[in-house]
């Protein structure tokens, strides 16, 4: 056993030498061509201990950090253990409240010095040189799901008399109900801004936007759909992901902006359509999720341009090839923007059928460049 936690010790460093490399060789390249570019993909490792095994929730704004979590300590198949993951540090362990089993990273600030998510049923914020932090529950237990570039805003969703509560946490007011959607008894918030103005959620099978003053805004759902439940909230509060019942007999990904409204995001396939969205940049341009592609569930990324494509696809055209490398690409959770770069951060399994968390450097290509690659992507999909 000791030898193993070397070797991991050692594939971590690799791991964090490969990561800054791509992101200096990103750097360095000019956007002046596709051609001129390459993506790059990678994984994240896993925690000491345990089976290995690790799931990405959420990744910084800024593209640097992850949360999510692993299995770790002691025995197979050992039990799961909250993670941030930085390109200088690795994966390292967050560590549980007392009393607790087991702890989940759900979300990471801005910086990366802050994660939040749930340990023995309660809610807990981790600060950067301080370690975890209970926040207390709403009555019988609490979630947190996203949380403020400072730290100082915390959201999620309780349990108090019976029926889930979204919330919003702060060091002064400490855990605060927002209660719920005329006419609905449940609400969960999904995630809060980067300045912490703004909180999206869902309520009663339909999406909300709260900001203090104005409470509860209800989005409703994509025209026709039975329900909608929100996933994800950009950095800058201008677009919500998620899923929901879209009416004929499928779960299809969404996509609201100020500007847009709400729209249906479609699927890889035309055969089992199932897809949901997890992660959006802070512009709303890019949304990242999961589909079904008629045989298992596959990552994807969307765009307007591009509509929904495989990402294993779409690294391809970019010179990644991921099944040669031995990973299935199963579901991808964050995607920011880091100048003229697509950072994006999913869970899949790799070469040795182990899962893990990755990460992914696609390069943004210039529009008169994205016409040909949907054409092919449409004709690949219709000899399919």
């Amino acid at each position: 056993m000791p030898m193993l936690k070397r070797d991991r010790q050692s594939d971590s460093r690799m791991r964090r030498h490969l990561f800054v490399r791509a992101f200096a060789s990103v750097a360095a390249l000019a956007p002046a061509s596709h051609a001129q570019r390459s993506a790059t993909l990678f994984g994240l490792g896993d925690l000491p201990g345990g089976d290995f095994n690790s799931i990405a929730s959420r990744m910084s704004s800024d593209g640097r950090a992850v949360t999510g979590y692993s299995l770790s300590g002691g025995g197979f198949p050992g039990t799961f253990e909250a993670f941030r993951w930085t390109q200088d540090e690795g994966m390292i362990p967050l560590g549980k409240l007392d009393g607790a089993n087991e702890s989940y990273g759900n979300a990471v600030s801005a910086g990366g010095d802050y994660v939040v998510g749930r340990s023995g049923g309660e809610a807990f914020r981790w600060t950067d040189g301080v370690g975890l932090e209970a926040l207390g529950r709403l009555d019988g237990w609490s979630f947190a799901n996203g949380v403020s570039s400072d730290g100082r805003v915390v959201v999620g969703f309780g349990r108090p008399a019976g029926s889930n509560e979204a919330f919003r946490w702060t060091p002064d007011t400490g855990m605060v109900g927002l209660g719920f959607l005329p006419g609905a008894s449940t609400s969960r918030a999904a995630g809060v801004s980067d300045d912490g103005a703004i909180i999206a959620g869902s309520s009663g099978g339909r999406v909300f936007l709260w900001r203090e003053e104005t409470g509860m805004i209800d989005l409703g759902t994509p025209a026709g759909w039975n329900d909608a439940s929100a996933g994800s909230l950009s950095s800058t509060g201008a677009a919500i992901v998620g899923s929901g019942d879209n009416g004929h007999l499928a779960i299809e990904a969404f996509l609201w902006t100020a500007d847009e409204g709400m729209r249906a995001l479609g699927f890889l396939s035309e055969t089992t359509k199932l897809s949901g969205a997890g992660g959006v940049t802070a512009d709303g341009r890019y949304v990242v999720g999961f589909s079904h592609n008629g045989v298992k569930e596959e990552a994807f990324i969307w765009s307007e341009e591009w509509g929904m494509r495989s990402m294993r696809e779409v690294l391809l055209d970019y010179g990644v090839d991921a099944q040669a490398m031995g990973w299935r690409l199963s579901i991808a959770t964050g995607v920011t923007i880091v100048d003229d770069t697509l950072v994006i951060v999913g869970t899949g399994l790799s070469g040795t059928l182990q899962q893990e968390a990755w990460m992914a450097h696609i390069p943004i290509p210039a529009p008169a460049s994205l016409a040909p690659l949907a054409l092919a992507a449409a004709a690949m999909r219709r000899r399919r």
